[in-house]
């Protein structure tokens, strides 16, 4: 049996709201979910969240674009918004 400290189990439950959210905003950008021991981020017990955005049509320009940029941002603070409740802490 996987056992999960309480604070992974929360960046995980988090990481599946922003997939989920980026799925449903962005259809052109697939969203997966990769475990990844990156430091510090696997050092703290909070939540926490590496995210690796990809260029648009493998088109590394597009990663400036700010309309690209803008559905990011809303897809992930929407997911986070979402999500928060469940996390527990002070807004």
């Amino acid at each position: 049996m996987l056992r999960l400290h309480p604070a992974k189990s929360r960046a995980a439950e988090l990481a599946l709201s922003v997939a989920e959210e980026t799925d449903e905003r962005m259809a052109s950008l697939p969203a997966e979910l990769l475990p990844a021991p990156v430091r510090p981020l696997n050092n703290i017990s909070s939540p926490a969240l590496a995210i690796e955005v990809p260029p648009q049509h493998s088109v590394a320009e597009t990663l400036s674009d700010a309309t690209y940029q803008q559905s990011l941002a809303t897809a992930l603070a929407a997911a986070i918004a979402g999500v928060k409740p469940q996390l527990g802490g002070t807004p």
